[in-house]
């Protein structure tokens, strides 16, 4: 089994830019590539929300995404309590599946949120993989969840990246950071 040389986790709480520093990341390299156990709740998730809300779970931002966060984290909380390793389980079989067919890729996984998924991560790829506690000017607060986990996940963390309202060149500047920290070559 081919296992990736690095393994990018980012966390810790919502609404901190991890999706939009993926994208910045990947437009330096398309050898990164993004996984997040959030879609596979989603997809269990979103027929119901469709039905029920009239709330397209893939697009809502802004107030219908604050109105079905509660029941997605209760779903994603109920799954933990049956198995602690339930989401980032089903992560690392897809990392290591587009590792199969594709050596050469950095998994970017797009949620860590909880100390037992980095250290699932941490094990699992002996050592090569990283944590991002990732921050952003005018973030909401974080959740009671992510409360409970936050400090925990900043010492656990690799890197601290914290950023404002920034440009699209600012952003680009700071994935630029994180591949010179984890030593990730880009072609010129």
């Amino acid at each position: 089994m081919n296992h990736p040389s690095l393994v990018i986790g980012l966390g810790v709480t919502r609404q901190v830019g991890k999706d939009t520093l993926f994208q910045r990341l990947n437009a330096l390299s398309p050898r990164f590539r993004r996984f997040s156990a959030a879609d596979r709740l989603k997809s269990d998730l979103a027929p119901f929300i469709l039905e029920r809300f009239g709330i397209d779970i893939w697009t809502a931002d802004g107030e219908a995404k604050e109105m079905i966060r509660p029941l997605l984290i209760s779903y994603g909380m109920c799954q933990r309590e049956r198995d602690a390793g339930y989401w980032i389980k089903q992560v690392l079989r897809q990392i290591d599946d587009a590792a199969e067919h594709h050596p050469s890729i950095i998994p970017v996984v797009t949620d860590v949120r909880f100390p037992n998924e980095a250290s699932y991560l941490s094990n699992h790829y002996n050592g090569a993989f990283r944590l991002i506690h990732l921050t952003r000017e005018g973030a909401p607060s974080p959740t009671d969840e992510e409360l409970k986990h936050y400090p925990t996940m900043k010492e656990m963390a690799d890197m601290d990246l914290h950023w404002g309202p920034d440009t699209i060149e600012s952003q680009l500047a700071r994935a630029r950071e994180v591949c010179e920290t984890f030593g990730v070559a880009l072609n010129a």
